[in-house]
């Protein structure tokens, strides 16, 4: 997956599942293979079942905790080598990228210009993305793929597989019975771990589905409320319109009696008795002495 088939291994160590960290307090890691370069570099393989919450920020943490570790008190920075992850999911991490194969550095995000040291680099594989059969595979690292998906299902090596030595080796030691008691009680360790992780992926769905069911029914309250309160608001606008227009008619009618008022004075200076006035003016006997 990472170099075409070139021979770059020169140590390989099988990890247990439940590695104790080296310091009380450190998180505990969970890598399956380390492998020494003839370079100097390392790099670890981790195959993940289960998508578990805060497995893209584990893959990080076990990268940054071997490359950090590489040196000790004391020591230059400059000793310290390439970390490369190499991660192989049986689930897709990321539906928005089609290709089987991932790989991310740190660069810069205007320019696309990589930092100028190359600590660490996170390879992820998604076999859920791979399609092709044993019958298909050409490219070694598709044969190995093949062994990953298929090699619990099948009762012997595939002739198009067992051409390859090591994925013929590889198919026998996945055999549980070849195992050494030691390999057997991290195989062991590791089914019991994916087992955990599945209640509790299981258990974090149910909890999410709660969570989201609470917040759906916040989100309509909260939007009952809004409709309430607009409408409190537009029965307030409404009300103040009506008392502005009661304030408008109130003030229309006070205009008016004041002009009929003038009037009734200015006819009664000319002369006029009220019979003439209440003729001219067409109102009653009342109302010419309300206005005087």
């Amino acid at each position: 997956m990472l170099y075409g088939g070139r021979d770059e291994i020169t140590g390989l160590t099988l990890q247990d599942p439940y590695n104790i960290p080296r310091l009380k307090g450190l998180k505990d890691s969970y890598l399956d293979v380390r492998i020494r370069q003839n370079d100097g570099k390392w790099v670890l393989v981790e195959m993940q079942v289960v998508n578990v919450p805060g497995f893209e920020q584990r893959v990080l943490f076990n990268a940054a905790k071997q490359y950090s570790n590489q040196v000790v008190k004391g020591e230059d920075y400059g000793m310290l080598e390439q970390v490369v992850v190499l991660t192989i999911t049986d689930f897709v991490m990321f539906s928005d990228w089609p290709k089987i194969k991932s790989c991310y550095r740190l660069f810069e995000k205007d320019l696309i210009v990589e930092y100028p040291t190359n600590g660490m680099e996170l390879v992820f594989v998604e076999l859920p993305k791979f399609t092709k059969t044993h019958e298909q595979a050409v490219d070694l690292w598709e044969k190995w793929l093949c062994f990953l998906k298929e090699a619990g299902s099948l009762e012997m090596v595939p002739d198009s597989l067992a051409e390859i030595p090591e994925i013929k080796e590889a198919f026998q030691i996945a055999n549980y019975a070849s195992l050494t008691r030691e390999e057997a009680n991290i195989f062991d360790n590791k089914a019991w771990w994916r087992r955990d992780q599945k209640i509790l992926s299981k258990l974090y769905e149910e909890q999410k589905t709660a969570y989201e069911q609470v917040k759906t029914k916040h989100e309509q309250v909260k939007t009952k409320h809004e409709q309430m309160k607009t409408a409190h608001e537009q029965m307030k606008t409404a009300h103040e319109q009506m008392k502005t227009a009661h304030e408008q008619a109130k003030a229309e009618r006070d205009k008016v009696r004041q002009t009929l008022r003038q009037t009734a004075l200015a006819l009664r200076q000319s002369g006029m008795d009220n019979a003439r006035i209440r003729a001219i003016m067409g109102i009653t006997e009342q109302d010419l002495r309300n206005l005087l």
